[in-house]
């Protein structure tokens, strides 16, 4: 599996849990695990989390972007400077 493909994936899955949290935040629904009731204010700083896992994996998914960029300045006579 190469680094995008992972990063898509991941970004995938970071994308719904966050959206299970706003839900589970907005329509108030319970959530249980082992017996153990959670509380509602545990989704907050996991939706916080969450998100910014997805711009994170989001901003991994822009390097391997198949669009050219330019890494380098222009000139004044607008010729490209290579670094």
């Amino acid at each position: 599996m190469s680094q995008k493909d992972f990063s898509l994936i991941a970004g995938v899955i970071f994308l719904i849990v966050a959206v299970f949290h706003a839900v589970r935040l907005i329509m108030g629904w319970p959530a249980r695990i082992a017996g153990w009731d959670v509380p509602m204010w545990i989704s907050w700083p996991a939706l916080i989390f969450r998100a910014e896992r997805l711009a994170k994996s989001r901003n991994t998914l822009m390097c391997f972007s198949t669009a050219p960029r330019e890494t380098g300045l222009r000139s004044k006579n607008n010729d490209f400077l290579r670094l």
